[in-house]
């Protein structure tokens, strides 16, 4: 899908690499699990981002939240989370944005995976 010639005949069809913006003052960060798509799109710039131990990831959820005492008042579901998202920082991230805009529990997440 990103760097293979789409299976259409039209002309118009392009890879989706051909969107992304290029400029010498910037750069694109993609991030995958998939190392085979990693290494298509960014060649030898892979960066590996290993995952946190348990009480830093939990550290950063708490960082990351409006309401903090999320993290503290079911640990259970704060170690399902973090167990869940194998502890890497950008999922981490990326939940407590949607916990911090839904105005949801842990516990409510939980339940969308």
């Amino acid at each position: 899908m990103w760097i293979d010639k789409p299976a259409s005949t039209e002309q118009s069809s392009k890879r989706l690499i051909d969107y992304m913006p290029r400029n010498k003052n910037g750069r694109v960060i993609f991030t995958t699990r998939d190392r085979k798509a990693a290494v298509k799109l960014a060649y030898q710039n892979v960066i590996e981002v290993g995952k946190m131990p348990e009480e830093i990831s939990t550290q950063m959820l708490r960082n990351f939240l409006i309401h903090k005492e999320l993290v503290d008042s079911r640990p259970a579901d704060t170690k399902a989370i973090l167990t869940w998202l194998t502890h890497l920082p950008l999922a981490i991230a990326q939940v407590a944005a949607y916990i911090n805009e839904n105005g949801v529990t842990l516990a409510d997440y939980l339940t969308l995976v």
